[in-house]
């Protein structure tokens, strides 16, 4: 039987907590690609500054510079990604996917900075 340092097992450990943590990163790839151009649409199509963002605890989310007055503002961005804006509190707002296909991604927050 081989021993191994305590330094070496923690070296070991985080190696592979790091390679699982790059793994599931690049599987979720297109789910970063659709936030990043849900929020240049938004950019492009409202004055409400949008900026995508992640956060290893959140997950994916869209920052707000300026507050959703009238939900009809992300009508046409919603409809071009198949999304739904759905209020969830003050200063929160949640895309969800409302296409079949489009199951499996998940709805991106919307979050007044």
């Amino acid at each position: 039987m081989t021993m191994t340092t305590l330094y070496t097992q923690a070296l070991q450990h985080h190696t592979n907590s790091y390679r699982a943590v790059l793994s599931a990163l690049e599987r979720q790839h297109h789910w970063f690609d659709r936030v990043d151009d849900v929020a240049a649409d938004i950019n492009r199509e409202t004055p409400l500054q949008a900026l995508a963002s992640y956060h290893p605890t959140c997950g994916l989310f869209i920052r707000l510079g300026r507050p959703i007055q009238d939900t009809a503002q992300l009508g046409g961005v919603c409809q071009r990604h198949r999304l739904a804006l759905v209020r969830q509190s003050a200063g929160r707002w949640l895309l969800a996917p409302t296409d079949g296909k489009d199951e499996n991604l998940p709805a991106i927050q919307l979050i007044l900075d």
